[in-house]
């Protein structure tokens, strides 16, 4: 993502965008701001012929998602500053989230291969979906049983469509029931997109 500064002024250059490092006038308050995701030396971008430019606003706010302390946290990110704009619990006794994403190495518009990372910009431009899991607990602790083990869950791996989660590292893991969500999400903007 860049920041357009500014407008060439030479003949012959209209379609050209400007990405500096400096600062560039805010079209919505007229103030002079900072560029923030500029490389500060310029863009050092080269785009390719007919590559496509998307204006997503002023300032484009990003959501995340992560577990903590058990809870479903969103977050979401102002694009003006970035910073934290707001953290919400979205829900409790969440024990982990994990995707893998589908990649289509030939563009024929089928999965190829499911990656858990992905190591450059080539294997980016090949996602097409993701496989998405939730991994929730019951709110309530099971009773031991008479011998005063608490088993209820007796593998800490579970196992879903992606891989697997442990669940070892939680305190009486044994004691708790899990329930595990999970779906497989088609990117169709891209495979519409061709």
């Amino acid at each position: 993502m860049r920041q357009v500064t500014g407008l060439p002024v030479s003949a012959g250059l209209e379609l050209s965008v400007i990405h500096s490092g400096q600062t560039y006038t805010d079209p919505a308050t007229g103030t002079s701001k900072a560029a923030i995701y500029n490389n500060p030396a310029g863009a050092q971008t080269a785009y390719p012929v007919n590559a496509k430019v998307l204006n997503v606003g002023n300032s484009p706010d990003q959501i995340s998602f992560s577990v903590q302390g058990l809870q479903l946290h969103k977050q979401v990110l102002d694009g003006a500053s970035p910073a934290i704009a707001s953290d919400v619990v979205v829900a409790d006794n969440i024990v982990m989230i994990k995707g893998v994403y589908a990649l289509d190495n030939n563009g024929d518009g089928t999965v190829d291969t499911w990656s858990n990372s992905i190591a450059s910009n080539a294997d980016a431009k090949k996602i097409i979906g993701m496989r998405l899991a939730v991994l929730a607990r019951s709110p309530l602790k099971e009773r031991a049983g008479s011998n005063g083990v608490c088993n209820v869950t007796s593998n800490p791996i579970i196992t879903w469509m992606g891989g697997t989660m442990d669940v070892s590292g939680l305190q009486d893991w044994g004691c708790y029931r899990y329930r595990m969500l999970q779906t497989t999400v088609a990117f169709k903007n891209v495979l519409w997109g061709g």
